[in-house]
């Protein structure tokens, strides 16, 4: 969680306690939208495959959310 946490603070620059809430339940995000298209840079990224893992799992959690 704390990987996830860090991933959605370095992208959004979120205060740390939405982040958390962010990693725990990725639908919750403000803007979902714009966490979407920066996570979709991360889980590309050929030189980190923490960015990578993390990009992928929250923008499979933000499936639901992004199809509405």
């Amino acid at each position: 969680m704390l990987s996830l946490a860090s991933t959605v603070s370095r992208l959004m620059q979120y205060d740390w306690k939405t982040c958390r809430s962010i990693a725990r339940e990725p639908g919750s995000a403000p803007d979902p939208v714009r966490l979407a298209k920066r996570l979709a840079k991360d889980a590309v990224d050929v030189k980190d495959a923490e960015a990578r893992w993390c990009g992928a799992y929250l923008l499979r959690e933000l499936v639901p959310v992004l199809a509405r």
